[in-house]
């Protein structure tokens, strides 16, 4: 029923999150490792959310959205 659907897309976005966070995580390791800027692939806000969230708290790179509309890319840089 409708019910068990809200709980897979749950699930679902919870695993999700992990991966994003997770690989926001690595991105901001090969950003400052290599001195250059790492881009994501498309992401809605909802995913985009998750990563700027995750590397809020990370000192050493700034996140900024690339594209217009719903669906943008993020750009993981070294903070300067």
């Amino acid at each position: 029923g409708h019910a068990h659907l809200q709980l897979e897309i749950n699930d679902f976005w919870q695993r999700r999150e992990v991966e994003l966070a997770e690989m926001a995580r690595q991105m901001a390791n090969d950003a400052v490792t290599t001195g250059s800027e790492q881009v994501t692939g498309w992401l809605n806000s909802q995913e985009r959310r998750i990563i700027h969230v995750t590397l809020r708290e990370d000192p050493r790179v700034r996140t900024f959205s690339i594209g217009d509309g719903m669906i943008k890319r993020l750009g993981v840089a070294p903070a300067d």
